[in-house]
This record gives structure tokens, C-alpha cells and sequence, in this order.
């Protein structure tokens, strides 16, 4: 990933392989521990729930979750205090709705915290509201599946 691109948004059809190949990433970017200091995968899915987000992302970076706060703004503001400290790449996997990265509590990467982050969906429209660099995956040729039998 370039430094110039934070957010990145894996775009295509459900089936079509988003999840695998990041997976792979994923798991070489754990293997390149001098890179980034955390390495995080969550699955998102839909519906989109605050709360079991921000606990799963805590639970990674923080190594506890949020569950002691109710409150989904003072959760956020935990979660991007702590997040602000780290050199992350955050993989976010099958997201289906809309928000905000401030809403969660995720900072905004840039060029000069190197964080980064991925997202998987199949919407195109997602990827465009959290401002992605969007890859698109496009499925394979008909004649080319029928190979694969």
C-alpha cells in the first residue's frame, strides 16, 4: 500500500473472492511485524453493530474490550485515544452499511501516522462514503469458471 492511499476498499460481488485475498494480506502483513504495530481483522456483517465493532477492535488494539462504557461516544473517544498511540492496519471484512470512522472511534489515517486501512464490500457505495481508494473485483469470464471444473 502506497503511502499517499489510507483507506482502501476491496469492492465486488458476494463469492467473488474479496475475503480470501485479503486474508492473505493479512496474514503476510503479520508476518512484517516492522510495518505496523498492530494488525487487526474484523468481521463486520450486517446489520452493523457500534458496539460489537468497537469492542472487537479494542480487544485487539487495547487488549480489553469496551464493555464496562454504554455510552457509544465516550466508547469512541476511548477507542481513538488509544488507536491515536498505534501504528495499525485495520482490515474491516464485509461491511454492509454506511458510517462514519469517527463514529466508531477509528482515526483517520494519513501519511504522517502510516496507519492503514481495508475495507470488503459489495457495495460500491460504501467504499465511496468512507472515501476509499476502491479496488474492484470483478468475477471471472464464464469460460474461465468452466476451466476450474
Amino acid at each position: 500500500m502506497g503511502h499517499e492511499v489510507g483507506i482502501i476498499g476491496v469492492c465486488g460481488i458476494g463469492g467473488v473472492g474479496k475475503t480470501t485475498v485479503m486474508k492473505h494480506i493479512h496474514n503476510k502483513l503479520l508476518n512484517e511485524a516492522s510495518k505496523f504495530k498492530k494488525v487487526v481483522w474484523v468481521t463486520v456483517s450486517h446489520p452493523l453493530n457500534v458496539f460489537r465493532l468497537q469492542d472487537d477492535i479494542a480487544r485487539a488494539i487495547m487488549k480489553k474490550s469496551l464493555s464496562d462504557c454504554r455510552d457509544e461516544l465516550n466508547r469512541a473517544s476511548r477507542l481513538m485515544e488509544a488507536m491515536k498511540k498505534v501504528k495499525y492496519a485495520l482490515i474491516l471484512d464485509d461491511v454492509w452499511d454506511k458510517f462514519t470512522l469517527h463514529s466508531i472511534g477509528i482515526p483517520e489515517p494519513t501519511m504522517e501516522n502510516g496507519c492503514k486501512i481495508v475495507i470488503t464490500s459489495r457495495s460500491i457505495d460504501v467504499c465511496n462514503y468512507l472515501r476509499c481508494q476502491v479496488v474492484k473485483v470483478p468475477p471471472l469470464p464464464e469460460q474461465e469458471s468452466l476451466n476450474l471444473f
